[in-house]
């Protein structure tokens, strides 16, 4: 199944040209379901592209699809203190953090298959995957899917799969609070 914007997209290219975004960072969706002979919807938001930073190679060269940046790191012989336990040692033991080379990769996400992140879908039916809205930067990508959640009013109405806006406001607790004072 693909996605649909204004005609089905099956390439980064539909989504730029049907946009009309140059460098789009991700997408807001709407994904249509069916579980017992009823109809539900999902919105969701997706990235176009992972990121992934890695060390430097030891050759000092530059990974494919990637761009150098730096970073103060402390390391342990030879390995790279994550925590903050191994961080104090090193600092007692008077090591200082290094300017360390990191490669940052971009890679194109599983957005193609992608069928939302949200539990609740397992067991139901998909039968639509639309693109409501498409962003340039993931504040934008955040803002346009808090949005739609708000405007819609997707966690109040039955049709809707959603339980949580950001991770923030669930369901439940809204709902105990609007019987408070109803």
């Amino acid at each position: 199944m693909y996605w649909t914007l204004h005609k089905p997209v099956t390439s980064i290219d539909d989504i730029k040209q049907q946009s009309g975004i140059a460098n789009p960072y991700g997408f807001v969706y709407e994904i249509t379901a069916t579980k017992n002979n009823k109809t539900y919807l999902y919105i969701g938001k997706k990235r176009l592209y992972s990121k992934k930073t890695l060390p430097a190679l030891k050759s000092g060269e530059l990974r494919p699809n990637s761009e150098r940046i730096y970073k103060n790191v402390i390391t342990i012989d030879g390995k790279i203190a994550v925590s903050k336990k191994d961080k104090a040692l090193a600092r007692k033991q008077g090591i200082k953090a290094e300017r360390t080379p990191f490669d940052v990769t971009y890679t194109e996400s599983n957005w193609r298959s992608y069928t939302g992140s949200s539990k609740d879908l397992a067991g139901y039916t998909i039968i639509s995957k639309r693109i409501l809205s498409v962003a340039h930067n993931l504040i934008s990508l955040t803002y346009l899917e808090e949005n739609y959640l708000h405007k819609t009013d997707a966690l109040t109405k039955p049709t809707y799969i959603n339980k949580n806006i950001a991770g923030k406001y669930f369901i439940d607790n809204i709902l105990k609070g609007i019987q408070q004072y109803v």
